[in-house]
């Protein structure tokens, strides 16, 4: 099915399930997205509540090449007090936008530009995420208990080679993980995040933050994408208070560790550098 049409669902009660029945959605609209709600004052909202996705695969007009600014607001899925399974994105900005209580299992994304799951208001949960090529932080946590587990991608953070963005922006500064960035450190407690892999990463492999998060299990960040450029191409940056990381694989890599400045009681197991 090709649409234009934004689908906008009315905020009552009981719970919605949007269940595509493995259908396709390719979406026509531009730089907006697909799915808004209404208010009970008839105001637009711009993320589901009390609404669930599953069985659909949604194709949007983005590329992991594209201009970021062009494309900002044609995110996939904005949801709030729900769950998605069984959900595959290719050509977006973001695939999932959580904002507070969901869960989201068995997702596919390629040629997204940003994230395929960010998170922030608590208690958000992911798990069984593949994915092709990520140019952004492929994983973002902003809030509290939220978790993070199985998540296998190819290029994690990697700005293609034929971008189309032009100076710094260029540059593959994503990651395959970041938690408590962007001023949310304070906001960033009690996070998750177990078995993580990818076969290439940007400007780092995980970016750990906030207080109390730990990374555990199978943590394989392997090597860093050379064609990056990223000024300071490194596997792990730390920093925080509680923070632990287990025990790391990291391949062929520029740098392997950065202990950010003010980090307090932190941990990390060994680290495993195939090249440097």
């Amino acid at each position: 099915m090709q649409s234009g049409c934004v689908v906008i669902v009315k905020d009552f009660h009981p719970p919605q399930v949007i269940d595509g029945n493995g259908s396709t959605i390719t979406w026509k609209g531009g730089n907006k997205q697909p799915f808004n709600q209404v208010d009970v004052n008839g105001n637009l909202v711009g993320y589901t509540t009390s609404v669930s996705y599953q069985n659909l695969i949604l194709n949007g007009p983005v590329k992991a090449k594209s201009k970021f600014s062009e494309f900002d607001s044609c995110h996939a899925i904005n949801y709030a007090d729900g769950y998605a399974r069984n959900i595959t994105f290719n050509g977006w900005i973001n695939g999932f936008r959580a904002f507070g209580n969901t869960f989201a299992d068995e997702i596919y994304a390629d040629e997204i530009r940003n994230a395929i799951w960010s998170e922030r208001n608590n208690n958000n949960h992911v798990r069984n995420v593949k994915g092709g090529w990520i140019a952004g932080d492929v994983i973002v946590c902003y809030s509290q208990l939220s978790s993070v587990a199985e998540i296998d991608v190819e290029y994690a953070g990697v700005i293609p080679a034929d971008t189309e963005e032009t100076g710094a922006s260029r540059i593959g500064w994503g990651c395959l993980v970041s938690t408590g960035q962007d001023g949310y450190a304070d906001q960033t407690k009690d996070v998750r995040i177990s078995n993580i892999k990818c076969k290439w990463h940007g400007g780092g492999g995980i970016i750990i933050g906030g207080e109390r998060v730990s990374v555990g299990g199978v943590i394989d960040l392997g090597d860093a994408y050379r064609p990056s450029f990223a000024a300071r191409q490194l596997a792990i940056w730390l920093s925080g208070t509680d923070n632990t990381i287990g025990d790391v694989r990291i391949g062929q890599t520029q740098g392997v560790l950065q202990l950010q400045s003010g980090a307090t009681r932190c941990n990390l197991g060994r680290i495993f550098v195939g090249k440097q």
